[in-house]
């Protein structure tokens, strides 16, 4: 491992040189001692360590074997290192999902898998909607870009069409939020749309093509319980979302009477077009549902000084990953070895760096093993929204994913 800031690397090239002041705690930590969790949490014992299934809490369990090992507090629930999180799962039943596009006396069917994509809802378990769509850029609504998709459309109780991505004129940070999902999704539901139908951009169908969404089709999401049975950020007044291909894409678009070539080179420009499309979608599934627990594991070194000491510094990782998932290869298990074992063997041994440290920081620090990141980061926003320490007393956060040991 290579602790590094901008004083690491040279200017004129890529070589990373170690820093030769620094603390021997750090000096300590060693990517053998990280491997050796990496070889447990990644085994095929652990079967990916889906969120919600006995893998993932047997791993829990193993990081709480290490935080009671190396003497770290509990700082979950009742005395204990787990945070106990509630959840719905929610699993697309495959073959209740239908979509139909219509106009005048034309309907198009479009097929599962090849022409479109959706998951399993929150809401109800049977979903059906009928409703017209209304093409709105990028679904962006931007006052310091001047940019406003829902310039001149109303799009209550309709299905909205979105391109994925926002334009490149936008800052880096600003195109990474209104890029989100969550912000387009929460918009639409603002404005009373009854769907998002999402149609990736060329540029985004280079990045991931759509072969590589396949092997997820079918694959429990999870959303976060709040205390009157609600799912946090379960958008169940969407019951029109699909995500289409490129063929779906044309098919629609075809049917609308509107160039779908033409659109992308206009929105790659930036500018906003946005309009009735004419035509009509029905969209049916049925979700299984359940209900499952999983929960973040979290203890803390308290500092020395004491008044800082109540102040924290959280380092977190998250534990979980994709499970078992169906592909091209013979293997089935998707490990999670670089995503995300190795965060979690990191903040492991640094835990155990400091706890050897003759003279403690003088802040508390924080040592979180997140669930659900795979998920939609739902183990991280419900620490957020439920914190175990009051959280205005904590002042930073050190996440570690995709660590290269």
């Amino acid at each position: 491992m290579c602790i590094r800031d901008s004083a690491c690397s040279d200017p004129g090239s890529n070589k990373i040189h170690y820093l030769e002041n620094i603390d021997p705690i750090v000096k300590g930590l060693k990517g053998e001692d990280v491997r050796k969790h990496m070889e447990i949490l990644a085994s095929d014992d652990m079967q990916g360590r889906e969120a919600g299934t006995e893998y993932y809490d047997k791993a829990a369990h193993y990081v709480v074997q290490n935080f009671k090992d190396l003497g770290l507090q509990p700082l979950g629930e009742s005395n204990s290192y787990e945070q106990p999180i509630r959840f719905i799962e929610s699993r697309l039943d495959i073959e209740s999902t239908a979509m139909t596009i219509h106009k005048d006396n034309h309907s198009i069917d479009l097929d599962f898998r090849d022409d479109y994509i959706r998951s399993g809802g929150f809401g109800s378990k049977d979903e059906e909607i009928n409703a017209p769509l209304v093409f709105v850029g990028y679904g962006i609504n931007a006052p310091e870009y001047d940019h406003n998709d829902f310039e001149g459309v109303n799009i209550k109780d309709k299905i909205i069409v979105v391109l994925s991505g926002a334009p490149s004129q936008f800052d880096t940070d600003q195109r990474a939020f209104y890029s989100s999902g969550r912000t387009k999704a929460q918009l639409a539901i603002d404005l009373g749309a009854s769907g998002v139908i999402t149609l990736r951009t060329p540029v985004d169908q280079k990045r991931r093509p759509w072969a590589r969404y396949l092997p997820g089709v079918g694959s429990p999401g999870m959303r976060w319980l709040n205390k009157n049975n609600e799912p946090f950020n379960g958008y169940i007044q969407l019951q029109g979302n699909a995500t289409i291909s490129q063929s779906g894409a044309e098919k629609i678009f075809e049917l609308s009477g509107h160039d779908l070539n033409q659109i992308f080179t206009l929105h790659a420009e930036g500018l906003t077009n946005s309009f009735d499309m004419g035509v009509t979608a029905t969209l049916k599934r049925s979700s299984i549902q359940r209900e499952v627990i999983s929960s973040n594991i979290i203890g803390f070194i308290e500092g020395e000084d004491p008044i800082l000491r109540n102040q924290y510094i959280i380092y977190t990782a998250h534990l979980d990953h994709i499970g078992i998932r169906v592909g091209s290869s013979n293997d089935h298990i998707h490990n999670g070895a670089y995503d995300n074992a190795a965060g979690i063997g990191s903040i492991i041994e640094i835990a155990s760096s400091i706890m050897s440290m003759e003279q403690r920081p003088k802040r508390s620090i924080i040592f979180a093993a997140l669930t659900a990141e795979e998920k939609g980061l739902q183990g991280s926003s419900y620490f957020v929204k439920n914190p175990t320490i009051p959280i205005e007393d904590l002042i930073a956060n050190i996440n570690l994913s995709l660590i290269h040991i």
